[in-house]
């Protein structure tokens, strides 16, 4: 299975501070496999921003010595030694980094923690290590790390940052991607015929040839001499035939809009006619040559897909400026507290004397009745871990659950009415919120719902797929005779890495008074056994807090009537 290849820019910014900006850094992510190359003021905040904590980076490498790109690297080594009494199996951190300076660098960054250290060994027990491989820096491409398992590779190759020595680019190549990563740099041969064939280029940008009238006979001169002109770097990408250029470490920040065109301009200026993408921080670039076919349909619903921030500001609640009348009447804080049976479901954890439901057996759903396991939490015959629900939704119809799903995708404010406590974030893939003649179905069925959620205490980012059950072999028909008015069926994936994390199937079953949901989760083998317990909560708890207003919300919002 291939991934995409996943580029965030940690920091933008230069030694002076810049607001908005941190210290330099690029993150390169390939399915679990999470490259950190720098660390400048500020990484580890952002690297949490992004979605990754340093227990979770595969290796962290350095381009060159200079305070700007390494100044956090004892903070990253740090906070991944510390999360240890959460995340027991992060071993030292893996620092790859050209012989010299930076080595040593490295090799002395805990001494100005002895005391810290000594503090902590109470409760840490084994002293911060790191791993450090170092390299000599070379005019030639070496190989200076590749994963365990040989899809992933970085080169390096010595560039020219005088009079700092022993300065690096580096080139990674994934299965789905190939990117290179300028360090600090002149212009220099060495980069240009590095990103030959490369995916994308991201590069330090200094408008030296626009400024030097401003800076002429300054120190500013001197320092703008051993960094990228952005007049001459659209001619080295040119050359190169390198598609994407994304420019970091810009110098002079810009501050707005025309600043950013000025960039854009001096490479456009230099011949470059790629795309060109002026870094901010967090800025994020996913490469998937796989995914590139030219005999693929036409999308229809191309124009109308949205662009997921990374860096989104989010928050639970609804605050005042963003209260509309749907939320002055639906917004409730408290939800419903959960009944007996769940609390022994969660008590009694994953069951051994009953089989869960997966993909082998979902069509025993279609039978009369119930389930021995209808709430709690079981194994699969294939060894996945099954989580279940069962919700009432009294005066509901299947109908307004399909109006719902395909209703709340399009507004975070919406999202929230349904679990006020853990919802704060959603976005779909497909914006068709104002399409016309669409089915709820339609709306939903072949989209993807991003959505920030709390599981329990647990931050979740999420994208939630939607398709249609007959895919898992629920078919129409069979539904429709065993009793069902609809059923919900999404396959949930880290909307960070894209890694699966869960099936789900929402079952909507007529009732006398309404309808009833069963709802399933299948969470893959190996998955953490305690993930269980806060799923089963915060799905009874969203369903059956939805239940109580949805008749009420959908006549509200459709003019359909009233109750």
């Amino acid at each position: 299975m291939t991934h995409p290849t996943i580029v965030t820019l940690t920091g933008t910014g230069v030694p002076h501070p810049c607001p908005g900006r941190a210290g330099a850094g690029t993150l390169v992510r390939y399915g679990d496999i999470a490259l950190q190359f720098d660390a400048g003021r500020g990484t580890v905040i952002r690297l949490a921003e992004a979605g990754v904590e340093p227990c979770a980076l595969t290796a962290l490498l350095i381009t060159h010595v200079h305070s700007d790109h390494l100044v956090d690297l004892a903070d990253v080594a740090m906070t991944r030694w510390i999360q240890k009494t959460l995340h027991p199996a992060a071993g030292p951190l893996t620092i790859v980094t050209p012989e010299g300076t930076a080595a040593d660098f490295a090799r002395h960054m805990f001494d100005n923690f002895v005391d810290d250290i000594e503090t902590r060994l109470a409760v840490l027990h084994d002293e911060p290590e790191i791993d450090l491989r170092t390299f000599a820096a070379t005019p030639t491409a070496t190989t200076v790390w590749r994963s365990d398992d040989g899809e992933v590779a970085v080169e390096a190759i010595a560039v020219h940052h005088e009079p700092v020595t022993d300065a690096v680019a580096y080139r990674i190549t994934t299965p789905t991607g190939v990117v290179v990563i300028s360090g600090d740099t002149v212009v220099c041969d060495e980069v240009e015929s590095f990103s030959v064939g490369c995916d994308l280029l991201v590069h330090e940008a200094c408008r030296a040839t626009a400024m030097r009238p401003l800076v002429a006979g300054t120190d500013l001169e001197r320092i703008f001499s051993y960094h990228a002109d952005s007049a001459t770097l659209g001619g080295l990408a040119e050359r190169a035939q390198v598609p994407h250029i994304m420019l970091t470490h810009l110098i002079p920040p810009p501050m707005d809009e025309a600043g950013e065109a000025a960039f854009v301009d001096d490479l456009r200026g230099g011949g470059y006619s790629g795309r060109i993408t002026v870094g901010r921080d967090l800025t994020t670039v996913l490469i998937d040559r796989t995914a590139a076919d030219v005999n693929a349909p036409f999308d229809p619903r191309a124009h109308l897909e949205t662009k997921l921030d990374p860096a989104r500001l989010t928050h639970l609640g609804i605050w005042r400026d963003e209260a509309d009348e749907i939320s002055d009447r639906f917004f409730q804080w408290e939800v419903p507290a959960l009944p007996s049976e769940c609390i022994n479901a969660i008590a009694a954890g994953v069951r051994t004397d009953i089989v869960g439901l997966d993909l082998s057996n979902i069509t025993d759903l279609l039978s009369p009745g119930y389930l021995p396991l209808e709430t709690g939490i079981a194994l699969t015959p294939n060894g996945e871990l099954s989580v279940a629900t069962l919700t009432q939704w009294p005066d509901t119809t299947p109908e307004m659950i399909d109006w719902w799903f395909g209703w709340h995708i399009a507004r975070t404010e919406r999202y929230k009415l349904w679990h006020p406590q853990a919802h704060y974030f959603t976005q779909p893939r497909y914006d068709l919120s104002d399409v016309p003649g669409l089915t709820d179905r339609e709306r939903y069925v072949g989209n993807t719902s991003w959505v920030d959620e709390y599981l329990g205490p647990i931050p979740s980012r999420l994208a939630i797929t939607f398709h249609d059950p007959s895919e898992i072999g629920l078919d129409e028909a069979a539904l429709t005779e065993a009793g069902y008015g609809t059923v919900v069926c999404a396959v949930a994936t880290d909307s960070d890495y894209g890694h699966e994390l869960s099936r789900l199937i929402h079952a909507v079953r007529h009732t006398a008074d309404g309808c009833e949901m069963r709802s399933r989760f299948i969470l893959p083998a190996g998955t953490p056994e305690f993930i269980a317990a806060p799923l089963l909560d915060h799905c009874w708890t969203e369903m059956t807090h939805l239940a109580s207003f949805l008749p009420d919300l959908y006549m509200y919002a459709t003019g359909a009537g009233s109750r």
